[in-house]
C-alpha cells in the first residue's frame, strides 16, 4: 500500500504558486482539481506541461496528483470524488 501523501520537506525552495498548489493538496490527499490551479492562476498550458514534464500526474479527467502512484486506497476514492465535482459523496 501506498505511503500518505506528505508535502514536501524542501518547501521553502517551491515558488509561490508551487506553496499554493502543495497547501490544497495536503488537504486533499495530495490531489488537486483542475479548477483549484486555474483559481490560484495556473492555465490550462502550465497544467498541461507540468504534466509533460513529470511535475503533475493526471489521475482522472480534471485531477492531478503531486506525486506518482501508486496511490492508496482512500487516495483513489478521494480522487474519484474530486473527479465528480463540487457535492460529490463517497458512501459504503
Amino acid at each position: 500500500m501506498a505511503a500518505a501523501w506528505q508535502k514536501p520537506s524542501n518547501i521553502s525552495s517551491v515558488s509561490a504558486t508551487g506553496h499554493r498548489i502543495a497547501t490544497i493538496a495536503s488537504r486533499q490527499l495530495g490531489f488537486v482539481r483542475s479548477e483549484q490551479l486555474r483559481e490560484i492562476g495556473l492555465p490550462p498550458s502550465t497544467v498541461r506541461s507540468r504534466v509533460a514534464s513529470g511535475r503533475l500526474f493526471r489521475v482522472h479527467q480534471g485531477v492531478y496528483s503531486l506525486v506518482p502512484p501508486p496511490y492508496s486506497r482512500d487516495q483513489l476514492w478521494l480522487a474519484a470524488v474530486l473527479a465528480c465535482g463540487p457535492g460529490a459523496m463517497l458512501s459504503h
